[in-house]
């Protein structure tokens, strides 16, 4: 007999018993490998459909006991990267950050890309881009062609006046990157 009250492991070749709705004696099976016991409780359940980039949120039914069917109901996945610095993000009155995008492959199609910055109550945008050829050292460019090369993106905020956030439990000013 095998009892499990917290995290542990459980060696090669030991048999295990399941139960199996419809059957009255359990299912009796071997484990051909070690494998990891956790008493964790599950804090979310989500399901992934990467062809529809979309996801479905099951945590509150799973939390409830209530049944619920996989994939159902399907949103849209946000593509946001968010950066954060103590001083180099607390940006005010007319501004201009340059930031310098390193990437390891180059991308084969542009992304419409709004960058912004939080203003106390809500995401504010950075001036739009310009074209290079049009761009004066005033205007916002984005160097990376929507991250289809490495290069740098210049974003220009006038009358900025950030805030301090807290974005996934760190506190600090912020500036984000999202698809359109």
């Amino acid at each position: 007999a095998l009892l499990h009250s917290g995290d542990g492991r459980v060696p090669a070749h030991t048999r295990l018993g399941a139960k199996v709705a419809g059957r009255t004696e359990p299912l009796i099976f071997e484990t051909e490998t070690d494998i990891a016991l956790a008493g964790a409780r599950l804090a979310e359940v989500k399901t992934l459909w990467p062809g529809k980039d979309s996801f479905a949120d099951h945590s509150s039914a799973v939390i409830g006991s209530q049944p619920f069917t996989l994939f159902t109901p399907l949103q849209p996945i946000p593509h946001e990267l968010y950066l954060a610095h103590e001083t180099l993000f607390a940006i005010a009155g007319f501004t201009t950050l340059e930031i310098r995008v390193e990437l390891s492959s180059t991308g084969s199609e542009s992304f419409p890309l709004v960058w912004e910055f939080w203003e106390g109550r809500r995401w504010r945008a950075f001036s739009p881009f310009k074209l290079k050829i049009e761009a004066r050292a005033t205007d916002s460019l984005d160097g990376t062609l929507g991250f289809t090369r490495s290069g740098i993106v210049r974003l220009v905020a006038e009358c900025a006046d950030s805030k301090k956030h807290i974005v996934n439990g760190v506190e600090s000013f912020w500036i984000r990157v999202r698809s359109e």
